[in-house]
């Protein structure tokens, strides 16, 4: 019997299919987006940044960041959220590298844990509902799935 021989290509076009995600970028989407500019910050999921994370009230993404050549601008925005408690909120994530309740939040950390990033603006409790549903349907990021208006009817669409 002889050995198989692996083939490099197949190799690679089974890890294309692993991390194959679909974002859409509709620049009409960003520009009627009516949330005021925001103060971000950006830490790495990991327990040790847990205490850089305020205890307030604010919008999050998550995104992974390779961070390929240093480059300052290549991260893909993967989850949009909001919290009355930002810090609580990031230490749940950590929990739920161990939690497989949410498939797709449970892919992305596993697979990119060492890539993952919590970026997060603080904002008054009384509009992080709003915020949170405009940068929903402007960034219209892979693992939400809560679109509403005319967004969330041409998402279902498809």
């Amino acid at each position: 019997m002889s050995e198989r021989v692996v083939d490099p290509i197949d190799n690679l076009t089974d890890e294309l299919m692993i991390h194959r995600w679909e974002f859409h970028l509709v620049p009409r989407l960003w520009s009627v987006c009516d949330v005021e500019p925001l103060d971000w910050a950006e830490v790495r999921l990991a327990v040790e940044n847990k205490c850089e994370v305020p205890e307030a009230s604010g919008v999050y993404t998550l995104l992974i960041g390779p961070k390929v050549a240093s480059h300052p601008h290549c991260s893909y925005l993967v989850y949009v959220g909001k919290s009355n408690n930002l810090r609580r909120r990031f230490s749940e994530y950590l929990a739920e590298m161990r939690n497989r309740r949410r498939p797709k939040v449970y892919r992305f950390l596993n697979k990119y844990e060492e890539h993952v990033c919590y970026c997060f603006a603080t904002l008054a409790e009384a509009l992080v509902v709003d915020a949170e549903t405009a940068l929903i349907n402007a960034f219209m990021p892979p693992c939400n799935s809560d679109f509403t208006g005319d967004v969330g009817t041409a998402r279902r669409a498809f």
